[in-house]
């Protein structure tokens, strides 16, 4: 089904006749395309029922549909699954909460979202674009093969169901089931579970649990002395998870945790000190926009490390990278992988994850 949409993309040029050069988010028209199939394509893989409702939204239970071999989410606003014929009527209008769930990667605030075309308030022939344009729908392109019309509602690509626990208080935790797409952040319309910021925070903490082990990990948390309040109702009906999703997640978000805290922080001779191979590496992974491929290489070293100076401030951090290997061992993955692994993006991690025994 083709869909027109109003693309975001900033634009840098001159105005005639001036010097100095200007840059302003414009919308661009153009059409997408996002497949329209029957539910009977797309049998449904896990029902959820939530327990309570979390933050205030309706969390009502909901199928995660499985479809060419993924995984499929239903988009959610206040109002329950959103369908598709508003879906396309508010992309039509480049409005952020259609077209950041057809595109996370589109850098603009929904708060300052663009409303007018470039020729219309510019105009070609009164300003110079330069450098040549990047083609502004590059990710959009790539990006809307993960959206999916079924039957009459919207359905987004977002991996595998992870449990999470919500630290509402030092001994409180909500458990809520939500999905492992790390890249997915909210412009009005959501999907089921934590928000983009939420999963970062519980990823940190190593509270994110796979689908076949959240009840053993969830009766640890009580002979901690937690109270835990929520608990979803799972019915797996096609096993499409990993037993090293949910860790290997938690592995990626504390060590970018680490990094950031480290390199923008006083801190930073300590982290290079005690960990400077790994983290220049890992650094110039990311400079270069690669996917780094030592996130569970690193959780290994610092679940690993002794300095004094180290552990003073990253005490917390070390304590959770060990239950991390403990939990990444017990799946059967090594959390120091081979040297022929070392080329390998983070996620050739979770497709060697599916092997595990």
């Amino acid at each position: 089904m083709l869909v027109d949409i109003r693309l975001p993309y900033l634009e840098r040029f001159i105005r005639e006749g001036r010097r100095k050069a200007e840059s302003e988010w414009f919308l661009e028209i153009g059409p997408i395309e996002i497949p329209h199939i029957s539910s009977d394509s797309a049998p449904i893989a896990y029902q959820i029922d939530p327990g309570l409702p979390a933050f205030g939204r309706p969390d009502l239970p909901y199928g995660i549909r499985r479809y060419d071999d993924r995984l499929w989410w239903p988009l959610l606003s206040r109002e329950g699954e959103v369908d598709v014929s508003r879906f396309v009527n508010l992309a039509g209008k480049g409005k952020p909460e259609a077209l950041l769930a057809i595109d996370p990667e589109i850098p603009v605030s929904s708060t300052n979202w663009p409303t007018e075309l470039f020729d219309s308030k510019v105009g070609q022939k009164d300003a110079k674009v330069f450098p040549a344009r990047r083609d502004p729908w590059v990710s959009t392109r790539r990006n809307c093969l993960r959206v999916l019309f079924c039957d009459n509602k919207v359905l987004i690509e977002a991996g595998e169901p992870i449990v999470y626990a919500h630290p509402w208080s030092s001994q409180s935790y909500q458990i809520l089931v939500g999905h492992s797409a790390m890249d997915r952040r909210e412009g009005g319309f959501y999907l089921p579970g934590p928000n983009a910021e939420e999963r970062v925070l519980f990823t940190q903490q190593g509270l994110a649990f796979s689908i076949n082990k959240w009840a053993s990990e969830v009766t640890g948390l009580v002979k901690g002395g937690n109270v835990v309040s929520s608990l979803p109702r799972i019915d797996i009906r096609i096993e499409c998870h990993t037993p090293s999703a949910a860790p290997a997640l938690c592995a990626r978000s504390l060590i970018e945790s680490v990094l950031v805290r480290g390199f923008r922080s006083e801190y930073s001779v300590i982290l290079g000190r005690v960990l400077p191979e790994l983290a220049e590496r890992l650094v110039e992974a990311k400079k270069e926009r690669k996917s780094a491929p030592l996130y569970l290489e690193m959780v290994q070293e610092i679940a690993e490390v002794e300095a004094d100076e180290f552990v003073a401030i990253f005490d917390r951090e070390r304590l959770v990278a060990q239950e991390i290997v403990k939990r990444l061992t017990a799946a059967g993955i090594s959390p120091r992988p081979s040297e022929e692994r070392h080329a390998l993006a983070y996620e050739d991690y979770q497709a060697l994850a599916s092997l595990a025994p």
